[in-house]
């Protein structure tokens, strides 16, 4: 494609003499850059993201909702960006501390201060925490999806599918 551009817009530059290549370099480098633009942010799939509108105070929220990984955010005079992960135990453990969050390329998230809740269910344990990400964290989870985590001793695997799902889901609350 790119040799076709440049062949017509060497005819161009022939045909209409040298004095109009300014205006079609111009039209060659706004195209290229539409052509980028529409390769870098492909459309989001947002469905399962829920908006909410507070009748009292204006506030706005969007979240998802999964069994293991939930997003959250929250928009009034500051705009925050949360996480809701879930684990599954055998064993009983209360005021415990410390989420680790493993990405797709190895890499890792910690929150050795984040508390960790805990109650008791039909067949063990269910563990929570809710992380509170800094701007610098959510820049990295536009691009890197979440692999696994670790609540307090306890860990949950990512499946590849909800690893792109739920990427795609950060991106389409991270950037409304």
């Amino acid at each position: 494609m790119k040799k076709n551009t440049l062949f017509i817009a060497g005819i161009l530059m022939f045909t209409l003499g040298f004095g109009q290549t300014d205006s079609i370099k111009k039209i060659i480098a706004d195209r290229q850059i539409a052509n980028e633009k529409k390769r870098e942010k492909p459309e989001l799939n947002c469905e399962g993201v829920n908006f909410k509108v507070d009748k009292f105070t204006g506030d706005t929220t969007y979240s998802t909702y999964s069994h293991e990984v939930c997003i959250y955010k929250h928009s009034n005079k500051v705009t925050s960006i949360s996480l809701m992960l879930k684990a599954k135990g055998s064993t009983v453990n209360v005021n415990e501390h410390g989420v680790i969050i493993l990405l797709s390329d190895g890499s890792k998230l910690n929150y050795s201060m984040t508390k960790i809740g805990v109650e008791a269910s039909e067949d063990g344990f269910d563990y929570t925490a809710i992380v509170h990400l800094k701007s610098e964290d959510i820049e990295i989870l536009k691009t890197k999806s979440i692999a696994a985590f670790r609540l307090y001793i306890y860990d949950r695997e990512i499946s590849l599918e909800n690893q792109k799902k739920y990427l795609e889901l950060f991106n389409c609350i991270a950037n409304k």
